[in-house]
């Protein structure tokens, strides 16, 4: 799983108290602070979750869920290997921030410019490479993905991780 300020929280928690009572979970949605204290849904509505051990209990928990998101509209997977998903999420989202603050560009600007995009690929890599590093089987699959999901967002669409910069916000 991801690290946070050094820290593999989800590593921590399972040591503590057991694979067989931790999930996992990420999350694919769009949201901006309109102003203080109002969060306003933008775009998409996915969620990704999956036992990250073998247990019946957290399976039927997760089934639930499962079934929750159903029937409100919720997009949701249960998945079977949540240490790729989560992965494949952090890589893509590490080099959608990251070359969108280092450039100060929204991704069309880099997707349209032949040495940007060949920087992005190469982080793409490099971020794809500490998750193999860390035992997490990413496939060169996920450099198609990648490309195909930037090639369909918007021109305009700029990290969070951007906007903080152009604000004069703390970044991650």
């Amino acid at each position: 799983m991801p690290l946070q300020n050094g820290v593999d929280s989800v590593d921590t928690l399972t040591r503590a108290i057991g694979a067989e009572h931790v999930a996992g979970g990420t999350c694919y949605l769009a949201a901006v602070i309109s102003e203080p204290g109002v969060i306003r849904h933008t775009a998409m509505n996915r969620m990704i979750f999956g036992a990250l051990g073998n247990s019946p209990k957290v399976s039927s928990v997760l089934s639930e869920l499962l079934a929750a998101c159903a029937a409100s509209g919720f997009e949701a997977v249960l998945s079977q290997n949540i240490q790729v998903d989560v992965w494949a999420k952090f890589v893509r989202l590490t080099v959608f921030s990251g070359m969108t603050a280092v450039t100060r560009c929204p991704i069309g600007v880099i997707r349209d410019n032949a040495a940007l995009s060949e920087m992005a690929r190469g982080a793409l890599k490099e971020s794809m490479a500490v998750a193999l590093a860390r035992g997490v089987p990413l496939t060169d699959a996920l450099i198609d993905e990648v490309q195909v999901a930037t090639a369909a967002l918007p021109y305009n669409a700029r990290s969070s991780m951007l906007e903080d910069l152009e604000r004069g916000r703390r970044l991650e």
